[in-house]
């Protein structure tokens, strides 16, 4: 049966892979439609090499472009996580070189943008440009172009963290800001809270948010802090019950003080979030550039974002 002939070609590969082998799933001149179609089927699952008449062809290659497309989106959003899992996938799937050292570099931007999205600002980043130079320095199939499309992009984002932790006040309320943006993602919607009210604390004085008008924002805030203390203070079983704080939606926190604040500097600080996102190298015949123009260098990035 078809169900038969591709387990058993499964099971071929496998036992070439325990065997430490790297296998080919060769189709015979002679075979029938359904063997055929049982080991291509087989070499796309295990994402095996398929032979046929004398060519080599990878029935997944396309999976593993598109995993590596996903990658990237789900970078530029900072879901790290989700990243990941699709760069191990396009690796695991393609055999094409070039698809695979294409994984392998965004890996290690990958540990970069983690490390300056999470480390605090007061600590000092156990990775930087020296060590994503290492991590790709191996990568020979890429082009020029485009290792120095990410290495400025790697130089760009540490750029940027370093203004952040230096007292750039825009920049590091950018930076607070993604972190509950990406708390919120993550459905943390206490850390989100707690980012947030750090940001009102930092660059909103509560006497800033006095008049009429700020009356929702102040009513957020105070809300807020109410509810992140009523988590950290221990129950006192011999006082009188205290009421619950009342919940505050992370979002609509985000939404008003993101506002409040872009009116305060005239800058949209939550749009001003996708500075800290990686620019995507596209090929310069695909991006109508002129072949052989470079990007930006170290120094010539705007420090303060959009």
């Amino acid at each position: 049966t078809p169900g038969e002939r591709l387990s058993a070609a499964m099971r071929a590969i496998e036992r070439e892979r325990f065997a430490g082998a790297d296998p080919a799933v060769v189709v015979p001149p002679d075979a029938v439609p359904a063997e055929i179609a049982a080991r291509v089927l087989a070499a796309e699952r295990l994402h095996a090499v398929l032979l046929l008449d004398g060519a080599s062809f990878n029935p997944g290659e396309d999976l593993a472009e598109a995993a590596l497309r996903r990658a990237f989106a789900a970078l530029h959003g900072w879901s790290f996580a989700a990243a990941r899992v699709h760069l191990d996938e396009a690796a695991t799937r393609s055999h094409d070189a070039v698809t695979q050292q294409r994984a392998t570099l965004l890996k290690a931007l990958t540990r970069l943008l983690s490390a300056i999205v999470y480390v605090p600002l007061h600590e000092k980043l156990r990775v930087g440009l020296a060590g994503f130079d290492e991590d790709v320095s191996g990568l020979d199939r890429l082009t020029g172009e485009e290792h120095l499309h990410y290495r400025d992009e790697a130089d760009r984002l540490l750029n940027l963290r370093e203004a952040a932790a230096a007292g750039d006040s825009f920049v590091g309320a950018t930076w607070t800001l993604l972190r509950a943006q990406v708390a919120m993602a993550a459905g943390q919607d206490e850390a989100a809270l707690l980012w947030l009210g750090r940001l009102a604390a930092r660059n909103l004085p509560p006497e800033q948010v006095a008049g009429a008008d700020e009356e929702y924002l102040a009513t957020l805030l105070v809300n807020t802090r109410h509810y992140l203390l009523a988590m950290l203070t221990p129950p006192d079983l011999e006082a009188a019950p205290v009421a619950p704080a009342e919940a505050v939606r992370p979002r609509e926190l985000f939404n008003a003080l993101a506002a409040r604040l872009s009116a305060a500097w005239e800058r949209d600080l939550a749009a001003n979030l996708a500075v800290f996102a990686p620019r995507e190298y596209v090929a310069p015949e695909l991006a109508g550039a002129t072949p052989g123009s470079r990007p930006k260098r170290r120094g010539q990035h705007d420090r303060a974002g959009a």
